[in-house]
């Protein structure tokens, strides 16, 4: 005993001396402090949202700031709570990471825990300079809600969704879209969306207040597929170079706000600014969709599993994925199994939050082989672990477009290596979700768009009807199906369809101007009449509209009203072939040679095959040169007799006039009565007045 105690005693000696040893000379790590490893951190990853005028509900910015919030900033950093950033590291490289390393948490707590020392101020480095106002730049355009939202002091969170006119006259193709909340800190997160149908104005005219409360955004549509959103932190993409979607005339953009109450009444006016590029896209994105399918989860359920995959038959880049839940859901997991059977993570979340949804894009992307298949699983929590569950005690929950129902899907937006297999990609995804959801009337829509961009109009008919069967409300799909009947010869159902539309959507710009033309084809002038303007009405700037309605006036002989809606058609798009073409035509009519002339040659300027253009424009200038030579003819009687034959003035006036030129006439015409009235001959002189006031009343026909 005696014995091993003196080993031991040895033992701990020795261990000593060589730890004394080990520690000679070793500097013994300095507690943080605010100036010199505090601020550096806070200032990176917080300050941005924490300052005056963002969405953070405090200030970071100085010693002062964090010294009285050290203990809460400790427990959010800790939880993950802060900076707001939902995947799991190693699952996916993103763009614009809001995530703190271990060690950068662990100081933070070290600091508070040791007092929460300043250091050298010496040491504080300045604050990082940020770009106040339009973080990319002046906007092209800048469009705002016609005014202030006045959310409520108290009560539950608020979706509502603002239609906002975006007033262009011509085709833009948007490469960047940033969006200015106005009151940060109350607007949680937004989601942004087109609508081309203008249905949307009707459900916020149906809603007492501003707007309507709708997650699902009725018929807005992301354009073209891009995911436009906003959360507080997330920095606008500039957008890329080839990339961009179409912006068409007459379309309202749908904006939708998440608000949270903050114990007064706040107003909120948002404000959105496009960037254009200068040219079309010559890349184009698709959305992959995967989806949670009949939610129904029974109360008290921790771990309630969802899943979805779907097979893609070409190359993509994977560009940035978008998942979606409401309060239950919990995990998120998505990856994708290679052809070679390895797999690629495309994201993971352990711990979701309803609250900080995000577009998620990656730093580079993320390249899938042609074959591989995209697998989602969703979990969710209906316990009453659940912080976030809306229900105590838990209730069942179905899906639906409430807030305290679920939801759940995944969008990918991808990029097809070759350009030309964008459609085989869209259809093979939409046929996938046919063979998952056969009842499904969104899913017979897109179908029926894949059929009818490949010019299968039975096929695309028959996807239609089949749209309407389950969705007999649909009105874009009953102006579609309207459209293909009325190219198949069937005038009379085509007729139904358009009426049908415009009645369950009065402002219906595009139903209204189809049935127009129908009713325009069947003779049906003064109805078409009233359908044309109903849909001017909705689309005030639509040049193809006021083309039309030209159309259809000069059908009707008023050429005057024809010649103003081509003039205005043109205003508002110059490069119109047929505008240019139907405005020569009635000018050519009217004997206005020069404009005339000047039309045919614009159109023929942007179609060179125009062939009747081409003759009319032969026979203007036949009849100009006529004109020409009647003009020099009557211009020498009158240099023959000095200039004092009002006689032969009048001669000159009426081939001015016989030609549309007004003014000469008029000014010729002007010239002759003063002869007349210093001659003393008061007979010719009142024929002369007679006559100009034909002259007049030849301009007041005109435009």
């Amino acid at each position: 005993m005696i014995k091993r105690a003196s080993v031991l005693t040895l033992a701990l000696g020795v261990s000593v001396a060589v730890f004394a040893a080990s520690t000679q000379g070793r500097a013994v790590p300095e507690p943080p402090t605010f100036a010199r490893d505090i601020a550096p951190i806070i200032f990176q990853n917080c300050s941005h949202c924490h300052r005056p005028g963002e969405s953070g509900p405090f200030n970071l910015l100085t010693y002062r700031d964090l010294r009285k919030r050290a203990r809460q900033i400790v427990e959010v950093t800790r939880s993950g709570f802060m900076p707001p950033w939902l995947p799991e590291p190693g699952y996916g490289e993103f763009a614009g990471e809001r995530r703190l390393t271990r060690e950068q948490i662990a100081t933070l707590a070290t600091w508070a825990e040791g007092g929460t020392p300043l250091g050298d101020p010496q040491e504080i480095p300045p604050l990082p300079e940020w770009t106040e106002g339009w973080q990319l730049g002046q906007p092209d355009l800048v469009i705002r809600m016609e005014q202030p939202y006045l959310l409520t002091a108290s009560g539950a969170e608020v979706f509502r969704n603002f239609i906002i006119p975006i007033p262009v006259t011509s085709r833009k193709y948007v490469q960047a879209v940033e969006l200015r909340p106005g009151n940060p800190q109350v607007v949680h997160h937004a989601v942004m969306r087109t609508d081309e149908t203008r249905s949307s104005r009707l459900q916020a005219a149906l809603d007492p207040e501003m707007g309507f409360g709708n997650m699902t955004m009725g018929d807005a549509m992301q354009p073209d597929g891009y995911l436009l959103g906003w959360t507080p932190g997330h920095q606008p993409e500039p957008g890329r170079e080839g990339f961009a979607w179409t912006l068409r005339p007459n379309t309202d953009f749908v904006l939708q706000l998440h608000m949270l109450p903050s114990g007064k009444p706040e107003p909120i006016q948002a404000v959105v600014g496009f960037h254009f590029a200068d040219e079309p896209p010559d890349r184009q994105i698709a959305n992959i969709m995967l989806r949670a399918r009949d939610i129904d989860i029974p109360a008290g359920e921790s771990h309630h599993l969802m899943t979805d995959r779907y097979r893609i038959p070409v190359e993509v880049d994977v560009v940035s994925i978008y998942p979606h839940a409401h309060y239950l859901g919990k995990q998120f997991e998505v990856w994708a199994e290679l052809p070679d059977g390895s797999r690629k993570w495309l994201i993971k979340i352990d711990d979701w939050d309803f609250n900080w949804q995000d577009v998620y894009r990656y730093a580079h992307p993320v390249r899938l082989p042609a074959g591989s298949t995209v697998h989602l699983n969703l979990v969710y929590d209906n316990s009453s672990d659940n912080v976030r569950n809306p229900f105590v005690p838990p209730q069942r929950v179905r899906e639906g477009s409430r807030s305290v129902d679920e939801m759940g899907t995944l969008t990918l937006q991808v990029v097809p290596r070759n350009p030309a297999e964008r459609n085989i990609l869209r259809e093979a995804l939409a046929r996938q979700d046919l063979e998952k959801d056969p009842d499904n009337w969104l899913v017979h829509h897109n179908l029926a768009e894949r059929a009818q961009e490949a010019g299968r109009t039975q096929e695309a008919i028959r996807h239609y009807r089949e749209t309407l069967r389950l969705n007999p409300t649909r009105t874009k799909a009953l102006n579609d199906l309207g459209s293909m009947l009325q190219s198949e010869g069937d005038l009379a159902q085509a007729e139904v369809h358009f009426r049908r539309a415009v009645e369950l959507n009065p402002g219906f710009g595009a139903a209204h101007g189809n049935l127009a033309q129908l009713l325009q084809d069947k003779g049906r002038l003064e109805e078409a009449s009233k359908h044309y303007e109903l849909a001017l009405a909705a689309s005030p700037n639509s040049a193809e509209l006021h083309n039309n309605l030209g159309n259809l006036r000069f059908d009707q002989q008023r050429l005057t009203e024809a010649m103003r809606y081509y003039r205005r058609s043109l205003e508002l798009l110059p490069r119109q072939v047929e505008a240019h073409n139907n405005l020569a035509n009635v000018l050519f009519l009217r004997a206005r040679l020069d404009e005339a002339i000047e039309h045919f040659r614009s159109a023929l300027e942007l179609d060179p095959g125009l062939q009747d253009a081409r003759m009319s424009l032969q026979q203007a200038l036949a009849m100009r040169a006529e004109r020409d030579a009647s003009v020099a003819e009557a211009q020498r009687r009158i240099e023959s007799t000095g200039g004092r034959d009002a006689g032969a003035l009048m001669i000159l006036a009426d081939v001015y006039a016989g030609y549309g030129q007004i003014d000469e006439a008029l000014e010729t015409a002007g010239r002759a009565l003063e002869l007349a009235s210093r001659t003393s001959d008061p007979s010719f002189a009142e024929r002369i007045r007679r006559q100009m006031q034909r002259y007049n009343d030849a301009r007041a026909d005109g435009p």
